[in-house]
């Protein structure tokens, strides 16, 4: 498998030096929490929104709902302060492997999405007050033959859409935030980047257009629980080879709860593009 999982960033939520900082919130009865960062760059500073959550999805509509509205809410900012406005022509992306649960994410979220470009591009005049969607599954490398980075240039060539919005699977490093968290950023997407693999970056850069990332961490690599236990059990000395620490693991309810977060996401994407 060529797959390599982009990492929840910040999770921490400590201060990285003077280019990081963060705000904290707090809502749906502190079932949610919110840290709002900024990254300063050479240019234009990248802006962080890593929701929390401290119960499952599962069977849990009101959760969901609250959920989606806040995401929604801070996808609304990060198109604001790219200058959206209704009309502009949107491709959603959605990133990893579909025939792989964990990795599934964005090719759900994509199929909850209301695609309307071939519509309003065929001049339907009652599609006329939709947001322009068009979306693709990217897949892997591994599937294709293809970069992530080749396919979408690829398309954004044909159809010259004005906003990219990209859709992944994230890796955490800590159990507590196996999917329990939605992070949104306009700082692009570095696959690899967590295990010293890059590739091409996805960035407004790069595309040439503003890029939207939204993730959620539902892998974890086994040497970062592996890790945190040894941090927490600091007499506990724990003898792993090499092969141990390349394992991906993910929660054993993953297929309901792929479903629950890519719900989620299409929902928000959904309503934020239509209230402007």
């Amino acid at each position: 498998m060529d797959r390599i999982y982009r990492p929840l960033q910040h999770e921490s939520g400590a201060i990285e030096g003077e280019r990081y900082s963060q705000q904290d919130f707090s809502f749906h009865n502190g079932l949610i929490s919110l840290k709002r960062g900024y990254l300063k760059g050479d240019g234009e500073d990248s802006l962080y929104f890593t929701y929390e959550i401290k119960d499952s999805l599962f069977c849990h509509e009101e959760l969901k709902e609250a959920l989606s509205e806040l995401v929604t809410g801070s996808l609304g900012e990060l198109l604001k302060k790219h200058k959206y406005k209704k009309g502009d022509k949107v491709l959603v992306v959605g990133l990893g492997n579909d025939k792989m649960t964990a990795d599934a994410l964005g090719a759900i979220t994509v199929d909850g999405l209301q695609i309307t470009r071939h519509l309003i591009e065929d001049k339907a005049a009652r599609f006329t007050k939709y947001a322009n969607i068009s979306a693709i599954k990217s897949s892997v490398s591994g599937v294709t033959g293809l970069s992530s980075y080749d396919i979408i240039t690829g398309v954004i060539e044909k159809t010259s859409p004005d906003f990219v919005i990209v859709v992944d699977t994230l890796a955490c490093k800590s159990l507590s935030r196996l999917g329990r968290a939605v992070q949104l950023s306009d700082d692009g997407i570095e696959p690899g980047s967590g295990v010293n693999n890059t590739k091409t970056k996805l960035s407004k850069q790069s595309l040439g257009m503003p890029m939207i990332a939204l993730g959620v961490p539902l892998v974890i690599y086994v040497k970062d629980i592996i890790r945190e236990y040894v941090e927490q059990n600091r007499n506990v000395n724990i003898n792993s080879d090499s092969l141990l620490y390349s394992l991906v693991v993910a929660e054993k309810e993953i297929d309901v709860t792929v479903v629950d977060f890519a719900g989620v996401l299409s929902q928000s994407i959904n309503t934020a593009l239509n209230r402007f």
